[in-house]
């Protein structure tokens, strides 16, 4: 089992993550589903009550891998 989500119209699979400091991104992104992110290696979605951080995901159609792997090979 893992989280979803989608990325220009493609299912994202999230399969392994942690609560990311809220305080980082609070005034940044206010909508569940929003990322941030700084392109190398770190990726987080806003949820209901904080942030969740990627650490390994699936992008359909592509193998599984770490958010550095993922981010090296996709713009966002």
């Amino acid at each position: 089992p893992c989280a979803f989500t989608f990325l220009n119209d493609k299912q994202l699979k999230i399969y392994r993550s942690s609560v990311a400091d809220s305080g980082l991104h609070s005034d940044a992104i206010k909508n569940s589903g929003e990322f941030i992110t700084d392109n190398k290696s770190y990726l987080a979605f806003r949820a209901a009550d904080g942030f969740v951080k990627a650490e390994e995901l699936q992008l359909e159609g592509k193998k599984r891998m770490t958010v550095e792997e993922f981010l090296r090979g996709v713009k966002l």
